[in-house]
């Protein structure tokens, strides 16, 4: 595998023999008021990113990151937030825990709506799609997972246990996974009931798939057979391995992906530190100059032969 640095634009070219070849441009997301944790785990179409972030004192709060700037998420007497979805309105969905209990959330307009699955002892909102439907999963009273869309439970029917719903696109599709007898996860994307199998072929240990655009690409990350941790995205059925460059090796996660590609995600820095960080194409112009410093750096050592 040949890894080309671009000294300062935190830009990485990855290109492996018989793999598909990306560029992706990372920077790192971290919010000012968090004390070596922030995660991001969602996108929309107008570049507008939700997480969540551990301050000083160890509490857990939910960020939207819009604009350039970090505003905190807080669901009113929670003593822990999570920001996870966020749609072309700006409408975000998360999860909070009050009480011991924890109940999904939707804030639209500045006003928080809480909600829990009936008969459920626990409700995590994950995604929001443009049409407002809520995706997610929920443990019912004997502590089994079960993912849903809408008010439409779902189980992936090759799961032996519990069925996580993760990421919802406009279609109504839906990314998720389960886990298998033998303790390793495997993904799925569901079309209005079809389930289709989704396993990064590097993912031996493990692939949680995490999100889903409008085209149907999908992010997540999986476990290689070392334990190692690295992102994916998922187009046509072709894994791109993703591994931000400012972290260590192994610790790259993939959450959230929107109509323009951008994603999102954490890494571990050198540091130890949970950060977030932010992935997208060049766009072409930018290829053609890194193109074109190739060329020139190729042509200069060429002079020196």
């Amino acid at each position: 595998m040949k890894i080309c640095w671009l000294i300062g634009a935190g830009a990485v070219l990855v290109a492996g023999a018989g793999a598909a070849q990306a560029s992706y441009s990372f920077v790192t997301l971290t919010d000012p008021a968090a004390n070596g944790y922030t995660v991001a785990q969602g996108i929309n179409a107008a570049g507008q990113v939700v997480g969540t972030y551990f301050d000083a004192a160890g509490a857990q709060h939910g960020f939207l990151l819009s604009g350039g700037s970090y505003s905190a998420i807080d669901v009113p007497g929670a003593v822990a937030t999570q920001a996870n979805g966020i749609n072309a309105a700006g409408d975000i969905a998360g999860y909070s825990t009050s009480g011991g209990t924890t109940t999904g959330f939707v804030l639209s307009g500045g006003s928080y709506a809480s909600f829990a699955v009936p008969a459920s002892t626990g409700t995590f909102s994950w995604g929001i799609n443009n049409a407002n439907t809520l995706s997610g999963s929920y443990n019912d009273a004997g502590g089994t997972s079960h993912g849903f869309a809408g008010a439409s439970s779902i189980d992936d029917p090759a799961a032996s246990g519990g069925t996580v719903v993760r990421g919802i696109n406009s279609a109504g599709q839906v990314v998720g996974y389960y886990t298998d007898a033998a303790g390793v996860a495997h993904s799925f994307v569901d079309s209005g009931g079809s389930f289709t199998a989704l396993n990064d072929p590097a993912g031996v240990l493990g692939t949680f798939a995490s999100g889903i655009n409008d085209a149907g690409q999908v992010v997540g990350y999986f476990l290689n057979a070392a334990g190692a941790t690295s992102g994916f995205v998922e187009s046509g059925g072709t894994f791109v391995t993703l591994n931000d460059p400012s972290g260590l090796p192994g610790f790259t996660q993939a959450f959230g992906i929107n109509n323009q590609g951008q994603i999102v995600g954490s890494f571990v820095d050198t540091a130890g530190s949970i950060q977030g960080f932010e992935a997208s194409v060049p766009e072409p112009a930018s290829l053609g100059l890194l193109g074109f410093a190739l060329i020139g750096l190729g042509t200069a050592r060429r002079r020196r032969i």
